[in-house]
């Protein structure tokens, strides 16, 4: 959970907390609205390049910040192993 609240970027979803409910784990994000499933269905089921274009790109700059950050979370918690 640390890993996921410490992702403070326009391209990634903000998680708040994780709560555990009997068997099942529960967690508290931001809302999304806009999602690609709901232009999905507002197209009629494609969309051209240009319309998936900037979706790629954006699932791209949050997938690159996701890599940023958990190669520095490691980086520092192998300096504090050493």
């Amino acid at each position: 959970m640390y890993f996921i609240r410490t992702m403070d970027n326009p391209y990634v979803i903000k998680a708040y907390g994780a709560y555990l409910l009997g068997d099942s784990v529960w967690l508290s994000m931001e809302y999304c609205v806009g999602s690609i499933l709901d232009i999905l269905k507002l197209s009629g089921g494609t969309l051209a390049e240009e319309e998936i274009s900037p979706i790629c790109e954006s699932v791209l700059k949050g997938t690159l910040h996701s890599f940023e950050v958990s190669f520095s979370l490691s980086f520092t918690f192998s300096l504090l192993l050493e």
